[in-house]
């Protein structure tokens, strides 16, 4: 919706042609009305919505634009209070200039900035807190959220532009760069929930500097300029497995930690970044109690007995160890435990469907432990709501993410039943 003190109103509510759609603000030194250059039939427009009625492109471009002047008029009004001034009709009248490209005045040449300059700066308010996540909530972004900025989209982005040689601006991002990158990220076979990544990012990052004004492009809220995701076929462990693996002897200290941090979030259901902040407090009193990071959730968790004999075995929780440790040395302790059922990957790389086949061994790392905790509470029949409370999740579609009954199990499970008997 519109914002209060604005409007779009149709010139000829009752016209049967096309009639233009104008612009209405009332402030203190007067009244703005302008067109925005855009006609509609009146049978295809919402008067109360104020928007144009459809999915076709018409109605798309019509609505990206309002979203557009309507998204600038906050940023408009706190610019004009932090120079000690209320908005006026002429501040509007700029505003719309830009947006609507009926005038090119100097000031719009300063929006012509370095776009990788602008990453930057977005990427360097968020580890300073100034720039927060969208939504109610707005927290800080986390550092792995961060990471993906940095070390992720940023140098992919670089390394495209440089590549094709184009000059990174934020004025020149539309479908058919998008559709290039695309392409691009193919050709380095690419997989597509990675390129989903630096999509997601660069188009987050794109809408924050559209509210800052760094520039007026609209294709960042584009539905067609969307994030790719493909759901993988993801390992767990069973408990029989995870008993195997805890009860592997090992002579070499670091996989001795390896294992016991492995089987500990086995037994907690944490994200990686969660458990790096695992204290002994934590554990003070009958349950394990934690607040997960991404989310806010508290959760309070039975303590399993093989995390009490971890803890008991170290005298408190083993050493820490890196992410890429753990993920190294689990591994071959998983070998060590026999772990060597055929595991077949399926995953879209360099835009064709590439299926692998590997040992389950090789597959076992730190983010099967959540799916493992996950998939075998619902597996014992413990209600999706429990579940959903122990692993501090919101939404179903996010826990049924993590189960990860193989094809295997659930035709087996599914012959149980009488109209297969």
């Amino acid at each position: 919706m519109p914002e209060k003190d604005c409007s779009f109103l149709l010139k000829e509510t009752k016209a049967t042609s096309p009639t233009l759609i104008n612009f209405h603000m009332t402030l203190r030194d007067g009244k703005v009305k302008r067109s925005i250059g855009k006609k509609v039939l009146p049978t295809n427009w919402e008067f109360a919505d104020q928007r144009a009625s459809g999915t076709g492109k018409p109605a798309r471009e019509i609505n990206q634009l309002i979203d557009a002047i309507t998204d600038m008029l906050p940023g408009l009004k706190s610019e004009c209070r932090r120079s000690g001034r209320v908005i006026s009709c002429t501040d509007v009248h700029a505003g719309l200039d830009v947006i609507l490209q009926d005038k090119r005045p100097e000031k719009e040449k300063a929006l012509v900035k370095d776009m990788f300059e602008d990453f930057k700066a977005i990427i360097a308010g968020m580890k300073d807190g100034s720039i927060l996540t969208p939504g109610k909530n707005k927290k800080k972004y986390t550092s792995e959220t961060i990471k993906s900025y940095n070390s992720r989209t940023l140098p992919k982005l670089e390394e495209f532009y440089k590549d094709k040689k184009l000059a990174p601006t934020w004025a020149d991002v539309d479908l058919e760069l998008y559709e290039l990158f695309i392409s691009w990220c193919h050709e380095k076979d690419l997989s597509n929930n990675s390129i989903g990544v630096y999509i997601k990012c660069w188009k987050r990052a794109g809408k924050i500097a559209f509210k800052k004004g760094w520039h007026s492009n609209v294709i960042f809220q584009d539905e067609e300029f969307m994030t790719l995701k493909e759901e993988t076929p993801d390992i767990y462990l069973d408990e029989s497995k995870i008993e195997r693996i805890y009860k592997q002897k090992v002579s070499n200290k670091q996989y001795d930690l390896a294992r016991d941090w492995f089987v500990l979030d086995c037994r907690l259901g944490l994200r990686v970044s969660d458990l790096q902040r695992v204290t002994m407090k934590d554990f003070e009193g009958k349950h394990f109690q934690f607040v997960n990071q991404k989310t806010g959730a508290h959760v309070a968790i039975p303590i399993h007995q093989n995390v009490k004999a971890i803890i008991k075995k170290h005298k408190g929780l083993p050493t820490a160890i890196s992410d890429q440790k753990l993920n190294q040395y689990i591994k071959e302790v998983a070998q060590l435990a026999k772990l060597n059922d055929k595991f077949i990957y399926k995953i879209t790389k360099g835009g064709k469907l590439q299926v692998f086949t590997y040992r389950e061994w090789q597959m076992v790392s730190s983010h099967t432990c959540r799916r493992s905790f996950i998939t075998n509470l619902l597996k014992m029949g413990i209600p999706h709501a429990q579940v959903m409370r122990l692993a501090g999740i919101k939404r179903y579609e996010t826990l049924m993410r993590y189960f990860k009954q193989t094809p295997e199990e659930a035709a087996q499970e599914v012959g149980k039943h009488e109209f297969f008997k």
